[in-house]
């Protein structure tokens, strides 16, 4: 197969030339071929999916000499230490707004006025919630906390894959709620888990193994708390584009009358693009 130039590399792996003319020096990232005379770079398709690992942990903040190590181990083990790095980004971010929190700990007087006591003990009403996925190079790295959700949709079935961190989604395990009661429980958007500068703050974090088209889709309660999950299985079937699949669901949610954000990602497992 025919070497790409250092720009059609770039463009494909999402690593600017500057950015692969460092990582050459660094011996991070090798060209497959240099020019003797010229110096001019050229890179073999199959080396993409390393150059998009780069970029993504990079994008992360991850240290050079920290993804050198992670490029040494195998497929199992770089899965895992990428799972590790996304557990230290998400306590980073938990730190981040609890200092926000403490240099003004109540930004809107009136906005908490009609808050409820969390039963949980939670004493912070300022926080997030994050669901994202990874691709390692040989696995799907997910990270959650909190009550947005990650849905798989394989073999035509769906499936969520993310366990809601709320204090409803407790009691029905307990056995204390039906789950048909959840929906219009009083208390269902109270979290258990968040991105709220608590000590205690610790995400899920998994990885999966993936198929070729299987589809994800990450989505804001916003969507799953006003679409039924029939109709998320129905869209996500039938619309051929992520694109179009995104839009349909936001146009669902929206004409549900929802008052909440709607924010949702749909990605699809495809052979590697070269």
């Amino acid at each position: 197969m025919a070497l790409l130039t250092i720009g059609e590399f770039a463009r494909l792996s999402r690593l600017s030339p500057k950015a692969l003319r460092l990582y050459d020096e660094l011996g991070l990232l090798r060209p497959r071929q240099v020019d003797p005379l010229t110096g001019y770079r050229r890179y073999a398709p199959e080396q993409l999916e390393e150059a998009r690992l780069v970029a993504w942990l990079r994008r992360l903040g991850m240290p050079l000499a920290r993804i050198r190590r992670i490029r040494e181990l195998d497929g199992p083990a770089t899965a895992r230490e990428v799972a590790a790095f996304l557990a230290d980004a998400v306590a980073r971010a938990n730190r981040a707004v609890r200092d926000l929190v403490d240099l003004d700990p109540d930004p809107d007087p009136g906005a908490n006025a009609g808050a409820e006591v969390d039963p949980a003990g939670a004493s912070r009403a300022v926080g997030t919630t994050l669901t994202a996925l990874l691709w390692t190079g040989s696995a799907l790295a997910l990270v959650h906390i909190g009550d947005s959700r990650a849905y798989l949709l394989r073999g035509g079935e769906l499936r969520q894959i993310t366990h809601d961190h709320t204090f409803v989604r407790s009691m029905v395990e307990d056995g204390r709620l039906r789950p048909e009661e959840a929906a219009t429980h009083p208390q269902r958007l109270l979290l258990l888990r968040a991105l709220d500068g608590g000590a205690a703050t610790f995400p899920d974090i998994g990885l999966r193994e993936v198929r070729r088209g299987d589809r994800y889709l990450l989505c804001s309660d916003g969507l799953s708390g006003a679409v039924p999950a029939a109709e998320l299985h129905r869209v996500l079937v039938t619309t051929t584009e992520p694109e179009q699949a995104v839009r349909a669901l936001v146009a669902l949610a929206n004409g549900s009358g929802g008052a909440d954000n709607v924010t949702c990602v749909v990605a699809d497992v495809v052979p590697a693009v070269t």
